[in-house]
């Protein structure tokens, strides 16, 4: 009989270890993805603000008409 209930107790613990090593990888990896995703956040930002600062630099600029000037007299 004490080599069933052995081996009920180390069933036992296999048991609460894995429950408990699922629970604590679950919570782990889920601060890391929240984190990678305010990251991706501030990232899509800053390429927003790149974006418009190429397009506001190569677009074509207008070109300045120049008035001739009437002579004194």
């Amino acid at each position: 009989m004490p080599v069933i209930e052995i081996l009920g107790w180390v069933w036992m613990g296999i048991i609460i270890g894995s429950t408990a090593g699922i629970v604590w990888a679950s919570k782990h990896y889920a601060d890391e993805i929240s984190d990678r995703d305010s990251e991706i956040s501030v990232l899509k930002g800053t390429r927003d603000v790149l974006k418009e600062e190429i397009f506001r630099l190569t677009k074509p600029k207008k070109k300045r008409t120049y008035t001739r000037r009437k002579p004194k007299n």
